[in-house]
C-alpha cells in the first residue's frame, strides 16, 4: 500500500468513530483528495474481499476491515502516535498497572508515550498520591517491576471512575481504542454487537453512554483476568435474572467463561443491574424492594413540599426506573458520574436540598448514604414534575426530536424544559436517529450529546445541555427561532446588565445603561415572579403559642385556625386533612415532634402563607417514630403559585437547628419569630 494511503488507512483505524474532515485537518488535504485516497483503500480491499469503509458522516468501518488494515499499515497505531494531556498520561499508565503486565518498568511506560524519563517519573508521582486517597498503592520492586496494592474492589471502582470521566470529557474514545489496539484485545465494535444483540435478548435497556462505559471496563478486566488470575471479592449469589443471564451470555461468546469465574459473574451483573433501566411492569424478585424504596421517596417529598405529583403513577415509574439502578450502585458499590451535579445544584439549589431530606429514609434499606451525584439525578425527576414544566399538548405542524443519550431523569428535563420554551413544537424523546417505519422525521434535532454522535441528516440539529441556565435558555430560543424563521427573541436590557455584570466590573453602570437603551425595543417581558421564601410566607400573626389540645383532629383545626383567619384556606381543606389522615396515618409528622400539615391544593387553598402552633402539652398522632407532636406547621400553597420549595428548603434548615426549639419552648411568639427571622432569608 502506498504511503499516502497508509497515512489515510491509520487515521480510518485510530479511533471508532471518525470523519473526513478530521482525516482533512490531519492530513491538511482537501475533502476530494481524501474521497479519492478513500476510493483507492476500498478498490484495495475489494480485491482482498474485505468489505469497503462505509463514507458517510462518520466513517463505518467493520472489525473485518479494520484488521485488514491494520495489517496493511505493517502492524497497530502506538500511543505515542497521539498527543495526551497530563491526566490522560496518567490514565494510561493507570490502565497498563490494571492490566496486570509481568514486570513494568520505567522503560515500557517511556516507550508507550513517548516521553521522557523524568516525565514519568513526574507523572508516577502524581499518580501514586492520588491513588493514596483511595486506599491504593503503587509499588515497585527490581524484580517484579511496578504494581498495584489494593483492594481489588477499590481497583475495580478507580478505573470505572476513570473511564467514566474521560467519556465525558472527549467526544470520542481514541485512548482507549489505542490501548485495546495496542494489548492485542478485543475491539469495541464487535463486543459492542454483541452486547446489543444480547441486552434485545434479555429485553435489558441502557442508557448508551453507561454502556459504553461497562464495554471498555469489560474489556480491561477480561485483560487484567488473562494476565494475572486475580478476581473480584463479590461473594453475593445473585439469583437468576435477565441481568445476570446477559452476562453469562457474554462470558461464553468472548471465550471468557473458562476463567471468568462466579465472583465475575456475581460482579458484572450487578453492574449491569446498575446502569440498566428499570421497569415498574416486570415482575422481578426485586420489584417489591425497589417499589418500596421509591414509594418511601415520593412519600417523603410530598411530606417535605407539601405538594403532591399531578400523576403519581408517572412519577412513580419514572423514579422507579432510576431507584432500581441506583440501589445496585449502592449496594455493590458501583460509582457513578453525574457530569450535571454542580449544575444542577445551582439551578436547583432549594428543591437538591429537599431532595437530599428525602431519601434519608430509603438509606437504610440499601444499607449506604446516597452520594450528591445520585442525588442529583433525582432532583432532575423531581424537577419535571415538581416545578410546572409539564409537556404542552402539541398542535402545531413542527415536529422536534430529542437525542438524549444521558438516561431517564436527563431525557425528563431537557424535554420538559425545551416544551416550555418551544410549546409550537411537538417533541419525541430517542436515543437516536432510528426514526423507523412509517415514522415522519423531525423538522429540528436538539442533541444533548456532541454532533458527532448525531448520524448523517440534513435536518437542523441544535445542540444542547440536559440543565440549562438561563444565558443558555436564551441563546438555544434565538437559535431555534432563526432556524423556524421566527422572532430572534431579543434579551431585554436587564437580561444584558445582568450577564455583564457577572463577568466585569461596571464603573458607571447609569452611564452604560443609557447607552444600550436604544439598542432595545420599548416593550419588555413581564417580571417573572419572584420564588416565595419563608419570610413572604410567614409572619408573626401566624404564630400561635401555648394551645392545648385533647386529641390529633382538634390539633390539627388549631394549627389550621391562623390560616382559616387570614381567609388563606377554606373549611374543605381543613376537613380533607383529617380525612386523610384517618385513612392514610400521620403522614403530616415529618421529623421527631414536628408535623407540617397540608393537603392537595385543590380542596381550598386560597393564599400562600405558612403558620407555626407550638402546643403546651405535645399531642400524640400516633406516629411509630416521631410523637408526640409538639411543633405543627400549617401549610397553603394554591395551584399557579410560583415555587415555594424555596421556603420548604429554609424551613427544613430551620427545623435541623436545635437552638430552634429551644426558642419555641419558651411560648414567647416574639422570641420565635426573632429565631425564624435570625436563621434565614
Amino acid at each position: 500500500m502506498e504511503t499516502e494511503l497508509k497515512a489515510v488507512s491509520r487515521l480510518v483505524v485510530s479511533k471508532k468513530r471518525m470523519s473526513v474532515d478530521e482525516i482533512c485537518e490531519a492530513l491538511g488535504l482537501s475533502r476530494r483528495q481524501v474521497l479519492y485516497r478513500l476510493e483507492k483503500i476500498n478498490q484495495i480491499l475489494s480485491s482482498h474481499k474485505v468489505p469497503p469503509v462505509v463514507v458517510g458522516h462518520v466513517l463505518v468501518v467493520d472489525p473485518v476491515t479494520r484488521e485488514a488494515l491494520l495489517a496493511a499499515c505493517q502492524g497497530h497505531a502506538r500511543l505515542h502516535e497521539y498527543e495526551f494531556t497530563p491526566a490522560q498520561r496518567q490514565l494510561v499508565l493507570y490502565l497498563m498497572l490494571f492490566e496486570g503486565r509481568d514486570r513494568l518498568i520505567l522503560q515500557d511506560f517511556m516507550e508507550a508515550l513517548d516521553v521522557s524519563r523524568n516525565t514519568v517519573l513526574a507523572d508516577l508521582k502524581q499518580l501514586r498520591q492520588s491513588l493514596e486517597a483511595a486506599d491504593i498503592q503503587l509499588v515497585s520492586d527490581r524484580r517484579r517491576g511496578y504494581q498495584l496494592r489494593g483492594e481489588e474492589t477499590a481497583l475495580r471502582s478507580r478505573l470505572i471512575r476513570e473511564v467514566m470521566q474521560e467519556i465525558t470529557a472527549i467526544a470520542d474514545v481514541q485512548l482507549f481504542d489505542l490501548f485495546l489496539e495496542n494489548s492485542g484485545a478485543a475491539t469495541f465494535p464487535e463486543t459492542e454487537a454483541l452486547c446489543l444483540r444480547l441486552a434485545k435478548e434479555h429485553g435489558i435497556r441502557f442508557a448508551a453512554d453507561r454502556m459504553t462505559e461497562f464495554i471498555y471496563m469489560y474489556l480491561f478486566l477480561r485483560q487484567r483476568i488473562q494476565n494475572t488470575g486475580i478476581h473480584g471479592d463479590v461473594h453475593w449469589p445473585l439469583p437468576d435474572c435477565p441481568e445476570k443471564r446477559f452476562v453469562q451470555g457474554l462470558l461464553k461468546e468472548t471465550g471468557s467463561d473458562g476463567f471468568m469465574v462466579s465472583e465475575e459473574v456475581s460482579w458484572l451483573t450487578s453492574w449491569i443491574l446498575g446502569i440498566s433501566f428499570g421497569s415498574v411492569y416486570e415482575d422481578t424478585e426485586d420489584c417489591l424492594l425497589i417499589a418500596d424504596i421509591t414509594g418511601r421517596i415520593m412519600s417523603r417529598f410530598e411530606q417535605l413540599t407539601g405538594i403532591r405529583a399531578p400523576c403519581q403513577e408517572d412519577m412513580f415509574t419514572r423514579l422507579y426506573s432510576h431507584i432500581r439502578p441506583a440501589y445496585y450502585r449502592l449496594l455493590f458499590g458501583i460509582p457513578i458520574l453525574n457530569p450535571l451535579t454542580e449544575k444542577v445544584k445551582q439551578e436547583y439549589p432549594d428543591l437538591y436540598q429537599i431532595v437530599a431530606r428525602a431519601v434519608k429514609p430509603a438509606c437504610s434499606l440499601a444499607g449506604r448514604e446516597f452520594p450528591e451525584d445520585e442525588i442529583a439525578y433525582l432532583t432532575m425527576h423531581f424537577a419535571v414534575l415538581y416545578e410546572g414544566m409539564h409537556p404542552a399538548a402539541a398542535t402545531s405542524r413542527s415536529r422536534a426530536l430529542i437525542l438524549c443519550r444521558n438516561g431517564v431523569g436527563s431525557s425528563a428535563v431537557l424535554h420538559a424544559v425545551l416544551t416550555e420554551l418551544f410549546p409550537q413544537l411537538a417533541f419525541e424523546t430517542a436515543d437516536s436517529l432510528d426514526l423507523g417505519p412509517g415514522r415522519m422525521p423531525p423538522d429540528i434535532i436538539f442533541a444533548a450529546r456532541s454532533l458527532t454522535r448525531v448520524p448523517d441528516t440534513d435536518i437542523p440539529v441544535v445542540t444542547v445541555s440536559p440543565v440549562m441556565d438561563e444565558q443558555e435558555k436564551l441563546l438555544v430560543l434565538r437559535e431555534v427561532n432563526s432556524i423556524l424563521g421566527q422572532e430572534a427573541g431579543t434579551p431585554d436590557l436587564d437580561m444584558v446588565l445582568s450577564a455583564v455584570r457577572r463577568c466585569c466590573t461596571i464603573q458607571n453602570e447609569e452611564e452604560l445603561r443609557r447607552m444600550l437603551q436604544g439598542l432595545f425595543t420599548p416593550r419588555k417581558p413581564p417580571a417573572p415572579v419572584p420564588a416565595q421564601g419563608l419570610l413572604g410566607m410567614m409572619d408573626p400573626s401566624l404564630i400561635a403559642v401555648s394551645v392545648s389540645c385533647a386529641t390529633w383532629q382538634e390539633a390539627v383545626r388549631r394549627a389550621y385556625q391562623p390560616l382559616a383567619l387570614r381567609e388563606a384556606i377554606t373549611e374543605e381543606y381543613i376537613q380533607h386533612t383529617i380525612a386523610t389522615m384517618e385513612i392514610a396515618g400521620p403522614y403530616v409528622v415529618i421529623a421527631p415532634h414536628v408535623a407540617l400539615l397540608h393537603t392537595e391544593a385543590r380542596h381550598g387553598a386560597r393564599q400562600p402563607a405558612l403558620s407555626l402552633t407550638v402546643f403546651e402539652t405535645p399531642v400524640v398522632f400516633s406516629h411509630p417514630e416521631n410523637d408526640p407532636v409538639k411543633y405543627a406547621f400549617a401549610l397553603s400553597v394554591p395551584q399557579g403559585t410560583p415555587s415555594h420549595l424555596t421556603a420548604m428548603a429554609g424551613l427544613l434548615r430551620l427545623l435541623e437547628d436545635p437552638g430552634f426549639y429551644a426558642e419555641c419552648d419558651t411560648q414567647d411568639r416574639e422570641r420565635i419569630w426573632a429565631s425564624v427571622c435570625g436563621h434565614l432569608d
